[in-house]
């Protein structure tokens, strides 16, 4: 399993190198928070930090009457924790790590002629990826269950984002971000760095 990670990130690595290529292409560095968690753990009763995450991107494609391609990888990183009470009291901690390659598609050039401002985007993405999980189970009474219940686990699971998103650049190469979805979280907002 770790040798078919290694060649997954290694392959999307590899595609961003070969477009960076091109003069004409541009590059983006993003930082942001995901503000809704989409996945409960488990069944109980659940809290959450943001999501943080960090993600490059580079422009790929462009289509001269309809708008923009790019291709990009998103990190992020949340903690959750969490308690149940029934029918054995434990409480539960959970580490989410995500790597998500991803396409975007900008509508530059075709919202341009309805008089849409230039410094800002409207976009829509997809992303699949990879989500490694390190959970821990620790009972909470007196009264201990069998060994094997209470356990670490650690887990590689596939993870995967669609979204739409909002972009405004205050400056040339700086902006503000929002993205709603379905995935890693229902919103994400941050900050977009062109270079």
């Amino acid at each position: 399993m770790s040798r078919c990670i290694t060649m997954f990130i290694a392959s999307w690595v590899t595609l961003l190198c070969c477009y960076s290529q091109h003069a004409d292409n541009e590059n983006y560095a993003s930082f942001g928070l995901g503000l809704i968690w989409e996945y409960p753990i488990d069944h109980a009763k659940t809290s959450h930090f943001p999501c943080v995450n960090a993600s490059i991107e580079r422009s790929v494609l462009k289509i001269d009457s309809i708008g923009l391609f790019s291709i990009g990888l998103l990190y992020g990183a949340r903690y959750g924790y969490g308690k149940e009470t029934h029918p054995i009291a434990y409480k539960e901690s959970r580490i989410d790590m995500f790597f998500v390659p991803k396409i975007n598609f900008y509508f530059h050039s075709l919202l341009a002629p309805y008089g849409f401002p230039r410094n800002m985007s409207l976009y829509a993405g997809v992303g699949l990826g990879i989500n490694t999980r390190s959970q821990m189970f620790e009972p909470t009474t007196d009264i201990l269950p069998t060994p094997d219940e209470f356990v670490d686990i650690n887990k590689i699971l596939f993870c995967g984002d669609i979204y739409l998103g909002y972009r405004y650049f205050w400056q040339k190469n700086a902006a503000a971000f929002v993205e709603i979805g379905y995935g890693l979280t229902r919103l994400k907002t941050g900050l977009v760095f062109k270079y």
